[in-house]
């Protein structure tokens, strides 16, 4: 396969078949390893939880996994990493939209978080809408 970053320009479906085969194969082998090191939400928010604090996104994610497993406690905690950060006067100067519409989410889940059913709820429906956006289908079964 060429580079990871390689532009390959569509030229026929014979030179083409071959490389998009292989980026198939490529995205089933992290699949793959992703569901062995992370076989569970909750191993899922172990795992995101050791990344260090600066890792507002993935402090997000693991209060959204905590959630999902019934820790609300940790779920907030999570939360309010990013909140304090939003919170903050730290960098200012770098922020977007983006960053106001996550803090809203992350003060909105914490919010939930006491509500498993209702938290859960949400966390579907946004699942749904996002697999819908990327054309897949949005009725699987999700482990939660």
């Amino acid at each position: 396969m060429p580079g990871a970053a390689e532009y390959i320009e569509y030229v026929s479906d014979e030179q083409f078949a071959p490389l998009a085969r292989e980026l198939a194969l490529v995205a089933a082998e992290r699949v793959r390893h992703y569901r062995d090191v992370l076989p569970t939400v909750a191993a899922a928010a172990s795992v995101i939880m050791r990344a260090g604090p600066d890792a507002l996104l993935d402090a997000v994610n693991a209060g959204i996994a905590f959630g999902l497993t019934g820790d609300p406690a940790a779920a907030r905690m999570m939360f309010a990493r990013y909140v304090a950060w939003f919170e903050s006067d730290d960098e200012m100067e770098w922020r977007t939209e983006i960053d106001d519409q996550r803090y809203k989410r992350a003060s909105h889940l914490s919010d939930l978080v006491a509500d498993r059913q209702a938290f859960r709820d949400l966390i579907r429906m946004n699942i749904r809408e996002r697999r819908e956006r990327i054309q897949l289908d949005p009725e699987v079964e999700l482990p939660f």
